[in-house]
């Protein structure tokens, strides 16, 4: 497994924080690095694969993975983000009890509303051209910049379970993305979604559509690959076994729709863990 160092990205200098803006970000295999990362995926979407877990990531989720994480980019669909890689020293303001919290000492994934992603757009393109500008002062500009994303990701964390957004539709949304992660062994229907969120199925889709990059059914059927590629993961675990498991009956149709939303089939998934 590639191991990132710090040396790569931080130079002695530099500030403890640098953003990436990546633009149809390419598939990443498995790695770890010395640092945190903080992800803001922008457009698109991508499957992400961690030691114990694979998901669907779409526009608005945030991440962070703390130093030593383990995690891959197993597929990735016309997928803009952003990195912001940062050191220790930058958590300077926070206490050793805040360090030691959850939110700095596990991995861990969000759904923002269309208003805080504007918000996180914003911070981290002003880091970026402070990082290209280098104007007087540019290093504690961004440690400020840096800052006010930190207390961002609390609020938007703090607000997840009631997040409020101008969008009527945006609980709706959350509602029936809810309703397919807890249902990954069957294979629904656009009008059992459009029921989920009361919707006509034409709205459900156009709405989905602009929230998420995807389809509502394309986010189920990568869903559904992504929970398969947690149990792939398994020791022991057979192809034909995950397949049964995951719902489907007839194993080519899996394989199939494996390759689709991977790039690869199960057993070259399976290899390459």
């Amino acid at each position: 497994m590639q191991i990132l160092s710090s040396e790569r990205y931080f130079a002695e200098d530099s500030p403890p924080v640098k953003v990436f803006h990546q633009i149809r970000h390419a598939v990443v295999g498995m790695h770890t690095h010395e640092f945190y990362e903080f992800v803001f995926i922008e457009q698109g979407s991508c499957l992400h694969s961690g030691t114990d877990t694979s998901g669907i990531l779409t526009a608005g989720d945030i991440l962070l993975f703390p130093p030593g994480t383990a995690h891959a980019y197993v597929n990735t669909n016309s997928t803009w983000l952003y990195n912001c890689l940062f050191l220790p020293s930058a958590l300077a303001l926070y206490s050793a009890e805040e360090l030691a919290s959850p939110l700095f000492t596990t991995p861990w994934r969000v759904k923002t509303d269309p208003v805080c992603r504007q918000n996180f757009v914003q911070l981290l393109e002003r880091i970026i051209f402070e990082q290209e500008t280098r104007e007087s002062g540019w290093e504690r500009m961004i440690t400020a910049r840096f800052t006010e994303i930190m207390v961002l990701v609390e609020r938007c964390i703090a607000s997840a379970p009631q997040t409020d957004s101008q969008s009527a539709h945006y609980r709706d949304l959350m509602q029936v993305m809810r309703f397919i992660e807890e249902h990954p062994h069957q294979e629904l229907t656009l009008e059992e979604l459009a029921r989920v969120a009361g919707m006509s199925q034409s709205n459900l889709t156009r709405q989905f559509k602009l929230t998420t990059g995807m389809a509502p059914v394309e986010y189920c059927r990568s869903f559904r690959i992504a929970k398969a590629g947690e149990l792939l993961k398994c020791p022991g675990a057979t192809v034909t076994g995950v397949a049964s498991e995951m719902g489907f009956s007839d194993i080519s149709v899996f394989s199939r729709q494996f390759k689709q939303v991977t790039g690869m089939s199960p057993t070259e998934f399976r290899r390459n863990l």
